[in-house]
């Protein structure tokens, strides 16, 4: 594999700040869609209450698998349902953001990859650079891209790396996850990726700035000819969708 830089993007409390997106919001958002899904408040916080007790499991993503194989449902609908009843109007458009991540193409390999779903990914880059995903030019990935035999892949996976190693053709030791998540970057850190956290004091645009100064330059080689994931992959996975 070429010795080249890859960037992977989080999405939400990255892309734009975590607080234009409020939990606040969140929940309520999450609370119509069980809603919607013929689920009582009540039997989600029962569950929920069986959740917090266990101690290897721990953030809203997670509850809302466990909650999703409890009632039977797809976590991807139930992801997508969420979205349709979240509010992204608090979300401050930024084109001048995907500008400097077009910017930053140039020099790097980039890509932007969430836990969330496509459908979720689609409503932010509406709402932040006033276009789809596909406009945008910059490859994309979700919570559906990658499946095992137990479900849905998450992007610190051993098979999320696997994959964006082939994608991109880059070793994990050369991949930059830029994330607002703890256990995300502990995760691939422990993988051998380098990692950066974004909070507010340090957005993404001081990630890119700082990535220029301690990689002033990248080598200049030929795009990998991607091949596709589901022929080239030993294990058991497989892609739904890449942009």
């Amino acid at each position: 594999m070429e010795d080249k830089k890859l960037i992977v993007i989080d999405c939400d409390g990255v892309l734009y700040p975590k607080k234009e997106l409020s939990t606040k919001d969140i929940l309520e958002a999450v609370q119509k869609a069980f809603f919607k899904k013929g689920i009582s408040w009540k039997n989600v916080n029962n569950v929920y209450d069986e959740f917090k007790m266990s101690a290897s499991q721990k953030g809203l993503f997670n509850f809302l698998g466990v909650a999703a194989r409890e009632f039977r449902l797809n976590v991807v609908e139930l992801l997508n349902q969420i979205a349709e009843e979240t509010d992204y109007s608090h979300i401050t458009p930024n084109p001048k953001l995907l500008s400097q991540i077009q910017e930053l193409q140039k020099k790097y390999e980039v890509c932007i990859y969430t836990n969330n779903t496509k459908y979720h990914l689609e409503k932010v880059y509406q709402q932040l650079f006033g276009c789809s995903v596909a406009e945008a030019g910059i490859p994309a990935f979700h919570i559906g891209t990658i499946q095992n035999k137990k479900g849905y892949c998450s992007k610190q996976s051993n098979e999320a790396l696997w994959f964006l190693s082939k994608f991109f053709a880059v070793k994990p030791s050369n991949m930059i996850f830029f994330d607002d998540t703890i256990s995300v970057l502990d995760s691939v850190r422990q993988k051998g990726a380098s990692v950066l956290f974004i909070n507010q004091d340090f957005n993404l645009s001081d990630a890119m700035d700082y990535i220029r100064q301690i990689y002033p330059t990248n080598r200049v080689i030929c795009r990998h000819q991607r091949t596709p994931f589901d022929k080239v992959c030993k294990q058991d996975l497989f892609t739904q969708e890449l942009y």
